[in-house]
């Protein structure tokens, strides 16, 4: 990620904003480290939880992801975002409506 980094600030990067994957993130350096090198570059972000072993695209919470790790971010954060889950299976409205309720514990600083 470092080294993105450095190409966006040889090209311009007031020209070039980043998308976070919180479940990518989780999977390649660590949320936090992401988070440390691109944060003030984030314009969007897909919130995705996962097991740390591949991209399950998990309900929020249910996953090894420490989200109220990024609290701070979130609650700073002017971006857009997008819940990102998979396999929901025929109810897909329940997963999405508890990782709703999970963000806006994030926001308020409740576990």
């Amino acid at each position: 990620i470092r080294h993105f980094c450095q190409l966006c600030k040889e090209i311009g990067l007031d020209l070039i904003g980043a998308t976070l994957d919180t479940g990518h993130a989780h999977l390649v350096d660590g949320l936090l480290p992401t988070l440390s090198v691109i944060g003030p570059y984030v314009e969007h972000m897909h919130m995705d939880d996962n097991s740390g072993q591949k991209s399950d695209h998990l309900e929020l919470g249910k996953g090894t992801i420490d989200f109220f790790a990024m609290a701070d971010f979130l609650r700073s954060f002017e971006g857009t975002f997008n819940i990102e889950l998979k396999g929901c299976g025929e109810d897909s409205v329940g997963p999405v409506l508890r990782s709703r309720e999970y963000i806006l514990r994030l926001l308020e600083g409740d576990k």
